[in-house]
Parts: structure tokens; C-alpha cells; sequence
């Protein structure tokens, strides 16, 4: 088991979040430690079965600050900006569109939904609060966690 408990996983997304909105410059050695530590709830939640505990209401989590957000992550990652993404990967090969993103977007997008992960497992449950960790990571953050380690590779390899 990669946690022990719903806390011990609560203060891993509490710990990225404060990792990610440092006021320091963001090292290379920060980023993957980042990205080790996102990985390691990836892991978590690819491996961990979730239950809702009953019928909440999504309206009642409220939203995240996602620009005073975003400006935090821009001071920490200076060098981050925008990079090509492939539109289709297992169909129309050869064939396909690129798409412009931002790897600030990226990880501000991440940092909101644990913020919003970490409002449930105080204002809800644990159970309740792995269900949304796990429905935000395979419908948003799993791509964006994996374009941006690609994006950090070719920062690395590219330049």
C-alpha cells in the first residue's frame, strides 16, 4: 500500500500543494520531486478502489482561487510556457493536429482540484474525498501530470 491511511495520503496532497505554491524559484530538483510525489498518488488512485459515500452535491465544493493561483506557479516555474501537444496519438497516424497548451494552466489545474480533494476530506469524508481525487485525476489531471513530464523531458533534451 503506497499510504497507509486516507491522512497520511491528505498530508502527501497538502505537501504538493505547498511544494507547488512555494515562493521560491522552482529547481529541477523541485519539479521532479513534484512530479515523484503526483506520481505516487497517480499510483494511488490507479490502484485504489473508491467509494462514494453517499449522494453529495458537487456545488457545494467550492472553487478554487485558479488565479491567484496561476500567478504563484508562474513565479515558482519562470521557465515553464506554452508547448505542442498531439491532437490524436493511437488513431490517424502520421495524421494528426497539434495543439498549442500551458504547462502553467497544466499544474494550476492540478493544485485546484487537490485543493478542492483537500475542502472534502475536511467538510465531507475520506471516502468521498478519494472518489473525487480519483474522478479529477481520470478525467483531467492524469494527461496533464503526463504532458508536463514530457514537456519537462524536452525542456531537458530540446534546448
Amino acid at each position: 500500500m503506497i499510504y497507509r491511511s486516507p491522512k497520511e495520503l491528505e498530508e502527501e496532497i497538502k505537501a504538493v500543494i505547498a511544494d507547488c505554491l512555494g515562493s521560491e524559484v522552482g529547481t529541477n530538483g523541485d519539479i521532479q520531486s513534484i512530479f515523484y510525489a503526483l506520481g505516487k498518488i497517480a499510483l494511488f488512485i490507479e490502484r485504489a478502489e473508491v467509494v462514494l459515500d453517499n449522494e453529495d452535491d458537487d456545488e457545494l465544493i467550492p472553487e478554487s482561487e485558479y488565479q491567484s493561483i496561476r500567478k504563484q506557479i508562474e513565479k515558482r516555474f519562470p521557465n515553464w510556457g506554452y508547448y505542442n501537444q498531439c491532437g490524436d496519438i493511437s488513431i490517424n497516424i502520421g495524421d494528426t493536429t497539434v495543439t498549442v497548451v500551458d504547462a502553467i494552466d497544466d499544474m494550476t489545474d492540478i493544485i485546484c482540484e487537490l485543493q478542492q480533494v483537500l475542502w472534502v476530506f475536511d467538510n465531507q469524508s475520506s471516502n468521498n474525498a478519494m472518489w473525487h481525487l480519483n474522478d479529477g485525476y481520470m478525467f483531467n489531471w492524469r494527461a496533464h501530470l503526463l504532458n508536463l513530464k514530457l514537456y519537462q523531458d524536452a525542456l531537458f533534451n530540446e534546448r
